[in-house]
């Protein structure tokens, strides 16, 4: 949820920002009718089951789906599934923010943006044609695709992803 605020910011107030990083943001600056409405249903179907499950439930299909996470991710990720709002989920694309200019308001941005990207078929929530439509906003947007990784980037791949940060941050 970090990715929206920080854009949104960083284009109201481009001073602010040194820089940003971005890791799987879902396209929130995509016209509605070119995101990917079937991954938004099963992203709320997929919340909705995880308020019906255990934690030990949780933890165990964790393990399961992602055996080269580090064991620290495991008990924290399982308990945020219990702690999540699904009211939070309406903020992906929420009624105000119909209202947002997002092409006008993101190319405001000043500061370097990094996107770090991951594989859709594993579960990434943007694909290309949403990172180009970004780019286009902010031209200055680098790109950073890491293989072998879902939407949890840090996680499936966190050797990869601190090597893309620390080369990204090291560029300031």
């Amino acid at each position: 949820m970090g990715a929206i605020t920080s854009l949104v910011l960083a284009g109201l107030f481009p001073d602010l920002p040194r820089a940003i990083l971005l890791e799987d943001p879902p396209a929130f600056w995509m016209p509605s009718p070119g995101r990917n409405e079937a991954f938004l249903q099963g992203f709320y179907a997929w919340l909705e089951s995880n308020k019906r499950k255990t934690r030990d439930e949780l933890l165990n299909e964790c393990r399961t789906q992602k055996p080269g996470w580090p064991e620290a991710e495991f008990n924290p990720w399982a308990d945020s599934k219990h702690r999540f709002s699904l009211r939070v989920a309406g903020l992906i694309d929420p009624p105000d923010m119909v209202s947002i200019n997002f092409p006008e308001l993101l190319k405001h941005i000043s500061c370097p943006v990094l996107f770090i990207s991951a594989d859709p078929e594993r579960g990434a929530a943007s694909n290309e044609d949403a990172i180009a439509q970004l780019k286009e906003y902010v031209p200055q947007l680098q790109v950073a695709h890491i293989p072998q990784a879902g939407h949890n980037i840090r996680c499936d791949q966190p050797t990869r992803y601190l090597e893309v940060v620390q080369q990204f941050l090291n560029g300031l």
